[in-house]
């Protein structure tokens, strides 16, 4: 079975009002985060929607998506984060991972607002941590916050 996840994991406490006018998914997690579904066609359908013109930088994370899902990137996702998040300027990561078989790859970038955060790498895992995910003896931040459910 495949697993596909695309999305934004925002932190702190969200106004999801947004969220439900632009029908996204979004489940609450621990450590005070959000994870918000970002299809690729729903991202395209906030660029319009949102007014919003322009791509996030993503440092040194391969973006290209030949054989995978590209991760989300467009500028639209920094003003959604804006719009949903109590907290200004907004912290959020956004993801991508697929696997199927064990064979896969995954990407974040973490940014506060609109600009790019330096977090010593570029998996999910580095982000999560970054966001205040905390590991413990046998499992991973991954897997301490349980991303393995959302597909």
């Amino acid at each position: 079975m495949a697993y596909v996840l695309r999305g934004m994991i925002l932190k702190g406490s969200i106004d999801d009002r947004p969220l439900r006018e632009f029908e996204l998914v979004h489940e609450q997690m621990d450590y005070g985060l959000t994870l918000i579904h970002i299809p690729s066609e729903r991202e395209r359908e906030l660029k319009t929607k949102l007014e919003v013109n322009g791509m996030l930088a993503v440092g040194d994370v391969d973006i290209s998506g030949d054989e995978f899902e590209p991760i989300p990137r467009d500028s639209a996702l920094a003003k959604l984060a804006s719009i949903v998040s109590v907290e200004k300027p907004a912290l959020f990561s956004l993801v991508v991972a697929e696997y199927f078989g064990g064979i896969g790859e995954q990407a974040a970038c973490v940014y506060q607002g609109n600009e790019l955060v330096e977090i010593g790498g570029n998996k999910i895992n580095d982000a999560l941590r970054y966001l205040g995910v905390v590991k413990v003896a046998d499992k991973d931040e991954f897997d301490v916050l349980g991303l393995a459910r959302f597909r």
